[in-house]
């Protein structure tokens, strides 16, 4: 697993931003139209990204295997975790993402698309 392997790697003090990219529809249904589709959602912090009813008023459904993973990491490591999520077609928004996070890397899991990103 992708995350694994990042969380393996996770150094003093860092960040760790995980980047859902979901259907611009799933968000039209549970919010309308507004800018929050266009620049996506504020840094959702880990005790409410670990929040399944939290999560679905995005529609996100939170896999508790990763949930897991993430728990340990703020003790271990002493790096902050959070989740942002994006709507719209994935390569556009994770390009977005990379800008609007000032991101250092960029890791993709399987579910991701095969190529990869470019800036």
């Amino acid at each position: 697993m992708a995350l694994s392997w990042v969380i393996g790697d996770l150094k003093l003090g860092d960040h760790l931003i995980l980047i859902h990219v979901m259907p611009p529809e799933l968000f039209k249904k549970h919010h309308g139209i507004n800018d929050t589709l266009k620049s996506g959602s504020a840094l959702i912090q880990l005790h409410h990204y670990k929040n399944p009813e939290m999560m679905k008023h995005y529609g996100l459904q939170v896999d508790m295997e990763v949930v897991n993973m993430l728990d340990a990491i703020p003790r271990e490591k002493m790096v902050k975790v959070f989740a942002k999520i994006y709507w719209g077609d994935e390569e556009k928004m994770l390009r977005q993402a990379l800008g609007d996070l000032k991101l250092n890397s960029l890791v993709t899991g399987p579910k991701t698309m095969s190529r990869p990103v470019q800036q």
